[in-house]
């Protein structure tokens, strides 16, 4: 598993969530425009002191606040999509439970094969289930219009 950690990423979605300019939040903070800018391009990092302040700005936590999360490797999504798939080819039921269940598990962790899981857990899981269960839907249809057709 990878670790993965960008504050810049984080202040500039945050930002412009908030429809806050960069100017705004230096004053905010006591620093230059610059410095924010600097940040969110990635070319340095805000003080460790301010971390808190910014943090508390959006109402983020420091994990949060650094984009932290474990990822599951590509060896661990594929692995996780196959169980589920092939469980979607036995009980489409059974398949979206075992969805459910992945998502909950894997809340504060990122599926390296779904580029919709994201830093929003709830709508990025959301997201995924909604794909996964679109991808499932079509599996099945394609595999009852296979054997249709053969018969």
């Amino acid at each position: 598993m990878g670790k993965s950690i960008n504050i810049g990423r984080t202040i500039v979605w945050e930002r412009r969530r908030a429809g806050v300019t960069q100017e705004a939040l230096a004053a905010h903070l006591g620093v230059s425009k610059a410095a924010v800018s600097k940040w969110e391009l990635g070319q340095s990092l805000p003080d460790v002191s301010l971390l808190p302040r910014i943090a508390a700005y959006f109402s983020l936590t420091l994990d949060e606040l650094f984009d932290w999360r474990d990822e599951l490797s590509q060896e661990e999504s594929a692995a996780l999509y196959a169980e589920v798939y092939a469980l979607g080819e036995k009980d489409l039921g059974a398949a979206h439970e075992r969805l459910r269940a992945l998502a909950s598990e894997h809340s504060t962790r990122t599926l390296t094969c779904c580029s919709c899981w994201r830093r929003s857990s709830r709508s990025g899981r959301a997201a995924w289930l909604r794909r996964s269960r679109r991808r499932a839907r079509r599996t099945v249809r394609s595999r009852r219009l296979r054997e249709q057709s053969k018969l």
